[in-house]
């Protein structure tokens, strides 16, 4: 099969599924415009791992399950045809299409108001730029755009409502410089990795409180161009270790609240411009292995309450 059946679908008004429809046509290339009945819901995996589909006009107005619908699309590189606008869950949706460099618009926002799943949904794509709104978003919002290699640019903007995982949000955009996140009362309770390997990152533009975050693990580990720091408020952290790692650009630390952090391992290593620490209380933390390993430049310290005296 290499180019889908047209349908009547005007006629199929009990239909309420289109799941795995195509699935695995590894062949297929083509879709005719597809405008789906109002009573269907479920679209889930509708196109997965078709490898060599490169035309897709999708609209269907009442869909709501939306998961994997172009998972591993991999040929796939304009969805500004794609209308799901109705979908609560995104998971997945357009993730490995690793091609894929236009995502769908509404007034020019990537708009999926009503989701409120949206983990990995464009992960793994060719995407340069993004505008993406998510204000029913609930839950996390983990690997949303991890490994898009491409993005250079990245606005997210979240509802007033709901908490979750930012974990690796934006790992591995490799030619991202600029992202600014803001949220009108969803605020995230990890950050572990979510900027981690953007060695081009310039600019961290952060709105939500992270007052909940426990743990800033990796947060901008391997950030090389990193050099100004958001205000983060860290009084619930429990772990910082490698937050800041090989951040070369990094000259002055930023303050934050360590009290009742544990883990600082590898928090600074790494970052060889590092000139000061600000008066960081670490009188609960445990384990400080090689936390300023490689800070040959560190001139002066004012941190208080270690068990050992720090080596650089």
């Amino acid at each position: 099969l290499t180019v889908a059946p047209a349908f009547n679908w005007s006629t199929a008004t009990s239909l309420t599924t289109v799941s795995q429809m195509f699935i695995n046509c590894r062949s297929l290339v083509a879709v005719p415009a597809y405008t789906l009945p109002s009573g269907v819901t479920t679209v889930t995996s509708m196109f997965e791992s078709c490898y060599a589909l490169t035309d897709v006009v999708l609209s269907a107005s009442g869909a709501t399950a939306c998961s994997r619908v172009f998972y591993q699309c991999t040929a796939l590189v304009d969805a500004s045809c794609v209308a799901l606008w109705a979908a609560t869950n995104i998971q997945n949706m357009f993730s490995y299409s690793s091609q894929l460099a236009i995502l769908p618009t509404r007034s020019g926002v990537t708009n999926f108001d009503a989701a409120t799943t949206v983990t990995t949904a464009f992960s793994g794509t060719d995407i340069t730029e993004a505008s993406i709104s998510l204000l029913g978003a609930t839950g996390s919002v983990a690997s949303l755009l991890a490994s898009c290699s491409a993005l250079t640019k990245a606005t997210l903007t979240l509802g007033a409502s709901g908490s979750g995982s930012m974990a690796s949000t934006f790992n591995g955009c490799a030619s991202l410089v600029s992202v600014t996140v803001t949220s009108s009362g969803w605020v995230p309770t990890s950050l572990s990795g979510a900027f981690s390997s953007n060695p081009r990152l310039v600019t961290v533009t952060f709105g939500p409180s992270v007052a909940s975050v426990t743990t800033f693990a990796d947060c901008f580990n391997g950030c090389y161009n990193l050099r100004d720091i958001p205000a983060f408020t860290t009084t619930a952290a429990t772990a910082t270790n490698a937050m800041f790692r090989d951040c070369y650009r990094l000259i002055d630390a930023p303050m934050l609240d360590l009290v009742g952090v544990t883990d600082v391992t590898s928090m600074f290593n790494g970052c060889t411009n590092l000139r000061t620490l600000p008066a960081y209380d670490m009188s609960t933390v445990t384990t400080t292995t090689s936390w300023l390993s490689s800070c040959q430049s560190l001139v002066r310290s004012e941190v208080t309450g270690m068990a050992a005296t720090h080596s650089y």
